[in-house]
């Protein structure tokens, strides 16, 4: 069980060892021991255990059940995006024929349609404005047999509705019998689309699609559940299900160059490496309306990502066979992610042995709201509700291409400089133009080797230590430490800082593995302090150089046409200056980050040296 893993004594967790666990393996920064007694106090059942902060395995059991570890992160629950950008940056959740309750030609309309989407947090509706008896408007679907409510009744109503879920403004569009043209260019004109009107049984679209060409108001059909809805509802989660998720900034800026169908790196974008891991499952019931063999199910989980169509990928567990209560996978899995802005995780469980439906449950959830570690998600059924204790044990681990990210990240590709891929400048055929581009050239190489020099030296770190790529330093200096212990007394290591960064100084004779690790160590520190001593100064530069730039932005298409460019030369010109001005912003900004993930990763030593003891000969000499 995971609990031994970090258990210093065999049958429980002191507050010393949950405060590495929640470190090193749940990505928590800056835990606290009153928080971890805290845990304790409210998880642990037995009275003597809370006495004596311990934390037992039924405690343990019950603290990764708990919200505590879902893998939704608790940021994303409340607004936590710049509120204050051009309505047209935004993604904002739209209804189709809201007040629509099933089909689009002979069913019910209701109020109550217009009250379920404002609950689940829509943003736009849609109010079919027809002239009623007694000069009061009324509310249908024009033309068909739907049924008539009142116009009034759905004003009242989103009145009453509109803010209980987001005090962020509420969009209606009013379809006064004429339709009105929408111009697509979405960064800076609103674009709404809806469903063909041949999509008479209300089905959905993917909104993927539209999200991956920045359209802002992607209409569906609330009233039906289904994939597209479990993909609209989870992205609306991603700001607190106020309505309205912040575009990425490739999206937003003047000049950037994006193509939702590239199939290359997109210019300054970091891409990321999601493992998964799928322990098992708890009280799977059997789907609905199915008429599967027997009363049991023979689960496999279904894991896809949505995203721009590079990101895109699916992949299942085996089946297990008769088994719906405790189900164990235990299979890992990766995925390229190349714009985590934009993409979506959707854990589907089926049964493989059904006649009819094979749904049992689903979750999805945008990449950038899941939390790293062990974590539990709660399956929700077609409809979108909570299956009661029905759900997936996972664990989760974030890392990128380079090897770069924050603190829970650390994969590494091992290249040397010759080999390394520098981001390089496109040519844009005007003389002028691309010799100011000609000075970024240094910078940009120079960017990528303090970030790549750091990642290399942190995955050899990582490989001494004997630890895999998605271990963080946290566990890489716990190993350290418990290996000195068994070293005897002859041998110690301790923690001590030499400036303002940090040293391990061995005294006796240590076996060669851990010389090793040291030496990797060293490395890592070494490269760190290059980075944080460099970083603002390549940083600048490149951000020179795309000042420099965009100073040809306002007569660019001018000075290509005396240079010659025509139609396509033009335009292949303009796209690779839009190129250009975002690897410089891009690459200035993976910098700048490469100097706070080495800030932070001296600060997790410092606080792994101290809780595995190697710091204490430091904190009594103070």
């Amino acid at each position: 069980f995971y609990i031994f893993r970090y258990a210093s004594n065999a049958d429980h967790l002191s507050t010393d060892d949950l405060l590495l666990f929640l470190e090193a393996e749940q990505g928590m920064q800056r835990v606290t021991k009153d928080k971890c007694l805290e845990i304790i106090s409210h998880f642990e059942p037995t009275k003597e255990g809370r006495g004596k902060g311990h934390l037992g395995i039924d405690g343990f059991t019950a603290y990764l059940l708990s919200e505590e570890c879902d893998i939704f992160d608790e940021e994303h629950k409340e607004v936590c995006q710049d509120m204050t950008q051009s309505l047209t940056h935004y993604f904002i959740s739209t209804s189709h024929n809201t007040y629509l309750l099933e089909d689009q030609l002979k069913g019910p309309s209701s109020i109550d349609g217009y009250i379920s989407a404002l609950k689940k947090g829509c943003r736009c509706l849609e109010l079919d404005c027809w002239d009623g008896p007694n000069e009061e408007p009324i509310i249908y679907h024009g033309h068909t047999l739907t049924s008539k409510i009142s116009f009034r009744g759905v004003i009242e109503a989103i009145y009453e509705h509109a803010f209980t879920k987001s005090h962020e403004s509420q969009a209606l569009k009013l379809a006064m019998s004429c339709p009105e043209e929408f111009v697509n260019h979405n960064k800076r004109y609103l674009s709404r689309i809806y469903p063909n009107g041949m999509r008479v049984d209300s089905s959905n679209y993917n909104p993927q699609d539209l999200w991956n060409c920045g359209c802002q108001m992607v209409a569906l059909n609330y009233q039906t559940a289904g994939l597209m809805m479990d993909l609209y509802n989870g992205w609306f989660k991603k700001n607190g299900g106020c309505g309205f998720v912040l575009k990425p900034s490739i999206m937003r800026e003047e000049i950037a160059y994006f193509s939702a169908s590239t199939r290359e790196v997109i210019p300054g974008v970091s891409p990321q490496i999601l493992h998964i891991k799928i322990i098992s499952g708890q009280n799977f019931p059997k789907p609905k309306g199915s008429a599967a063999k027997g009363d049991v199910t023979d689960p496999y989980v279904n894991i896809e990502v949505f995203g721009i169509p590079a990101d895109c990928a699916e992949e299942r567990t085996r089946t297990i066979a008769h088994n719906g209560y405790n189900p164990i996978f235990d299979e890992s899995f990766e995925f390229q992610i190349n714009l985590p802005e934009l993409a979506l995780i959707r854990f589907a469980v089926l049964d493989d042995e059904y006649i009819g439906d094979e749904f049992i449950g689903q979750y999805t959830i945008p990449f950038e709201c899941m939390q790293t570690g062990y974590r539990h998600i709660r399956l929700l059924s077609y409809t979108g509700g909570i299956i009661l204790n029905c759900t997936l044990f996972v664990h989760i681990a974030i890392t990128n291409k380079r090897g770069g990210g924050s603190y829970k990240r650390g994969m590494s590709v091992k290249k040397t400089k010759r080999s390394r891929d520098y981001t390089s400048m496109k040519s844009i055929g005007v003389k002028a133009i691309d010799e100011t581009f000609k000075i970024a050239i240094q910078p940009l190489r120079d960017g990528t080797d303090l970030r790549d020099d750091v990642q290399i030296s942190l995955a050899a770190f990582k490989e001494t230590c004997g630890l895999a790529p998605i271990a963080n330093i946290k566990q890489c200096i716990r190993l350290l430490a418990t290996r000195i212990a068994n070293c005897g007394e002859q041998s110690s290591l301790t923690y001590v800082m030499k400036g303002e960064y940090p040293c391990l100084e061995a005294q006796g004779n240590l076996p060669d593995i851990l010389r090793k690790a040291l030496m990797s160590f060293e490395d890592l520190i070494s490269d760190c302090k290059n980075v944080i001593n460099n970083a603002d100064m390549v940083h600048e530069k490149l951000l020179h150089c795309q000042r420099a730039g965009l100073e040809w932005h306002e007569e660019l298409e001018t000075v290509c046409q005396q240079a010659g460019l025509r139609t396509k030369k033009l335009t292949k010109a303009t796209e690779n200056f839009a190129w250009n001005i975002r690897v410089l912003k891009g690459q200035a900004d993976l910098v700048l980050q490469s100097k706070k993930d080495c800030e932070e990763y001296v600060r997790q030593i410092k606080e792994a040296a101290v809780s595995t003891g190697l710091a204490k000969q430091q904190i009594e000499q103070q």
